[in-house]
């Protein structure tokens, strides 16, 4: 439920009363509002635009991934779509520069070589001898991947080719579907919505109701003065970094990459940026930033 929140209009609203259920020292309780509450999850995550039927006969393409402590798999199917389907995305903008110009289609699709990804050895080969095993890296497409967050390096990203299936129609035919997510889902489903989040709010005002008169006094220095903290790196320091990261067996050859990286949709270094003042930083996976440190530097 969580993965489709972008997705979905007021998605917060309607399942925050599911989100209270897993924290530390709350009872579960799973009453009529519960379960209303769910009830409102499900369909909005099994209509249209969010979830779309299949096309028969389209065929479909099985996502597996992995991490350290669970496997997962998910049965996808590839639908084409309109270029104006595209907007709001770094592709649309390439297309529509394109056309400005009167260029070529710019070219979309990543080759794929006729190399075979099977490794014949194993067992599973003979059962599924047809099948192709594409990697892609997780800071190149929007599916959760745990495995493209560990620090290390992965070839370069290869998806499944296009064909020329005829495109999905919507309902409501806007540029932007989402807008009208809660028209398909219904005239009630709003309704719906608004009645679980007053009911939400009636619960947590319970007990909440006194009211007290406090008396506040404001200095006048406090209300005309504000005060503001900047922290720097002096010019000197930021260059011994820079040239400690240069002598550094790891991260001067990231500092390389960084500096000389063309294809930034599955870059070298995918966990690394530089900042504005040369700085190398690592983001992790919950895109917490943090300095990075050259060995020699270290105390």
């Amino acid at each position: 439920m969580v993965y489709f929140a972008a997705y979905i209009p007021y998605y917060a609203w309607i399942v925050n009363l599911l989100f209270t259920l897993p924290k530390k020292k709350i009872p579960w309780v799973w009453e009529d509002q519960q379960r209303h509450t769910f009830e409102l999850a499900k369909r909005a995550l099994t209509s249209a635009p969010i979830r779309a039927f299949p096309i028969q006969g389209l065929g479909y393409q099985l996502y597996t991934d992995a991490c350290d402590i669970g496997i997962a798999a998910i049965l996808q199917q590839i639908q084409p779509i309109t270029i104006s389907d595209l907007q709001g995305i770094k592709i649309y903008k390439k297309l529509e520069i394109a056309y400005q110009k009167q260029e070529n289609i710019p070219n979309l699709v990543v080759p794929i070589d006729k190399d075979k990804f099977m490794p014949s050895s194993s067992s599973w080969a003979n059962e599924f001898e047809k099948t192709l095993v594409i990697h892609c890296a997780g800071w190149v497409h929007s599916n959760v991947d745990p495995i493209s967050r560990l620090r290390r390096c992965f070839p370069v990203e290869q998806g499944p080719a296009s064909d020329d299936t005829k495109t999905l129609d919507f309902y409501v035919a806007e540029k932007d579907p989402l807008t009208n997510l809660f028209d398909e889902l219904g005239l009630d489903f709003e309704a719906g919505v608004l009645q679980s989040c007053s009911s939400v709010l009636r619960n947590k005002a319970q007990g909440c109701l006194d009211k007290k008169k406090i008396n506040i006094s404001f200095e006048h220095e406090v209300l005309g003065s504000s005060y503001s903290v900047i922290i720097g790196i002096n010019e000197k320091e930021l260059k011994e970094f820079i040239n400690r990261y240069l002598k550094d067996a790891h991260f001067s050859k990231v500092h390389d990459a960084l500096k000389t990286e063309e294809n930034w949709e599955n870059p070298t270094y995918p966990q690394y940026y530089l900042g504005d003042e040369g700085l190398i930083f690592f983001e992790d996976v919950l895109r917490r930033n943090q300095l990075c440190i050259p060995q020699n530097l270290k105390i």
